[in-house]
């Protein structure tokens, strides 16, 4: 069970089978699908099926991002442990139109916050497409530095650090 985090407008809370609604908007939007890829989730059941993999599996940490007023959902951050990386990764989504609104920074924030006072989280990785400047300029924002790029699959990622350093591969 993931730690529920609060900012003064937001409520992060563990993503629930209950989100598939949520979940399936989400992943689909146009900038999730084009920045972070197709999921496949096309309906309610896709969409639970989506989560239950996600539930299972120990290293991925998806918080849903409700707005603290109304509870309304508006996007998910993520802290995952990928097998291609040293360190753990945050991530972020919001729906399209709840964007340029500061939610994406206050969650992340929150949330690089929270794991930062494990030692083991002493450093903390984001990736992205270089296209996306959206994301990099976030990153930036939440003083992660770009550190260097790992190819994958038909594309490369660029990788973001809590701590510059050249060693982090």
């Amino acid at each position: 069970m993931t730690k529920t985090l609060t900012t003064s407008r937001l409520i992060l809370r563990s993503l629930e089978v209950s989100d598939a609604e949520f979940i399936m908007w989400l992943v689909n939007m146009p900038d999730w699908i084009r920045f972070i890829g197709e999921r496949n989730v096309k309906n309610t059941a896709d969409s639970e099926a989506y989560i239950n993999n996600i539930l299972e599996k120990p290293d991925l940490t998806y918080w849903v991002i409700d707005l603290k007023e109304n509870k309304i959902p508006i996007g998910i951050v993520t802290f995952v442990k990928r097998e291609n990386l040293e360190y753990h990764d945050i991530g972020f989504a919001l729906l399209s139109e709840y964007e340029k609104n500061g939610y994406a920074y206050e969650a992340a924030e929150k949330v690089m916050d929270e794991m930062s006072q494990n030692p083991l989280n002493k450093i903390i990785l984001a990736t992205t497409l270089g296209n996306n400047h959206k994301s990099i300029s976030l990153l930036e924002k939440l003083g992660l530095k770009y550190s260097y790029t790992v190819p994958e699959e038909n594309k490369e990622l660029l990788i973001f650090s809590s701590q510059k350093r050249t060693n982090l591969k």
